[in-house]
């Protein structure tokens, strides 16, 4: 049986950031599928500078959000009507 994992406190910081600036993105009329994968690069690049701890825990959970909502994105523009 596999070994259930804790979420950190700066993963779920990460997720939380992410989603306020989604939600400005919205306000603004910037929640774009391009917008959405810009802000997924960002976290990945980030991730890849070699941040650790905490850190490292707040943009892997801004990177899974963005990934997550250009998904659904995705999701909803394919299903759309055009």
């Amino acid at each position: 049986m596999a070994k259930a994992q804790s979420v950190s406190q700066a993963y779920l910081l990460g997720i939380r950031e992410a989603r306020a600036m989604f939600r400005q993105f919205e306000r603004d009329g910037l929640a774009t599928i391009d917008t959405i994968r810009r802000a997924l690069d960002n976290s990945r690049e980030c991730l890849a500078l070699g941040f650790h701890g905490e850190a490292r825990d707040a943009i892997k959970g801004e990177r899974d959000f963005w990934s997550n909502q250009l998904a659904r994105l995705q999701r909803e523009r394919a299903i759309a009507p055009a």
